[in-house]
């Protein structure tokens, strides 16, 4: 603990690199992978040994989509919404892709990302506990604040909506990378998005501005929403 505040203090810690990301979704409720080998946005199409990678599920359920293997981040339920995070490092033979667990039912859209990082903490990848919120009268995710304590660290902020109209995406012109992954489905279903960007960190308490999210808001809508940390090596 005194040698990780020394280096703090002294400035050694470099910041994660965003190595990139991919969006998969599903329609039919069945399992569905998203691809490693074809990344973009960031340093390289596939990750490495010892990448982090950082998965984003969204579902238009109370039930969550995880992955096999990964390690939960966080996790937040609506009725008609469902965030889900999870992490895992790669091996020597970093994976090719990944398998999400479908929704099960060809009525709920589902919707992932991978988020792929390079240079985080192997041994504490998060900085401090995630941060979660939700809300049952809107699709905007509203990430909450979150107060990083290693000098390097990265914000993460991730969000879903659950919805039954036309496809809705989300996006955030305050963060970098911002990905989005719908699954609309024929009407009478339940869509499902979800979306994550980051922002470095410098000090202090950081609460990221909320989602926007295309058309009409309707207070039918559900959304959940995770702020996270990752700490440097």
């Amino acid at each position: 603990m005194l040698s990780h505040m020394l280096r703090a203090a002294a400035g050694l810690f470099k910041p994660p690199s965003f190595v990139g990301g991919a969006t998969a979704t599903s329609n039919n409720g069945g399992n569905f992978n998203v691809s490693l080998t074809a990344l973009t946005g960031g340093l390289a199409s596939a990750p490495s040994q010892d990448d982090l990678v950082i998965v984003v599920t969204a579902v238009g359920d109370d039930t969550a989509c995880d992955v096999s293997g990964y390690t939960l981040i966080a996790t937040v339920s609506t009725t008609i919404s469902t965030l889900w995070i999870g992490r895992k490092f790669m091996g020597a033979t970093p994976d090719t892709s990944l398998t999400v667990t479908g929704s099960g039912t060809n009525t709920q859209g589902a919707a992932a990302i991978a988020y792929v990082w390079r240079g985080v903490n192997t041994t504490t990848p998060m900085d401090v506990t995630t941060t979660t919120s939700s809300a049952t009268n809107t699709g905007i995710p509203n990430p909450p604040s979150i107060t990083p304590v290693t000098q390097g660290a990265v914000i993460l902020a991730a969000g879903s909506v659950g919805y039954d109209s036309t496809s809705r995406t989300l996006s955030s012109s305050s963060l970098s990378n911002f990905f989005n992954a719908t699954a609309n489905l024929s009407g009478g279903n339940t869509d499902a998005t979800a979306g994550v960007g980051w922002r470095s960190w410098t000090s202090g308490a950081y609460d990221p501005p909320a989602f926007t999210l295309s058309g009409s808001d309707s207070t039918l809508f559900m959304s959940c929403a995770a702020t996270m940390a990752l700490r440097p090596k």
